[in-house]
């Protein structure tokens, strides 16, 4: 998935590649800006799914809910 963005707080960016590992398991590589590029790892459990991507110095921890 690419993401590219220019509004009211500026240009930004969002790419990721991942890939299924098993049912519940997926990893990949995601680089956004200010961000730089890291590993992406994503848990599934239900229609949860917990996900956090780190960097040299940073990192995100996200939860998405599919309905």
């Amino acid at each position: 998935i690419s993401i590219h963005e220019h509004g009211g707080s500026g240009y930004w960016y969002r790419n990721l590649g991942k890939f299924q590992v098993t049912k519940t398991l997926a990893v990949g590589v995601e680089n956004r800006r200010f961000f730089r590029t890291g590993p992406h790892v994503q848990v599934s459990v239900g229609r949860v799914a917990f996900w956090t991507s780190v960097s040299n110095d940073a990192g995100v921890i996200g939860v998405r809910f599919n309905f």
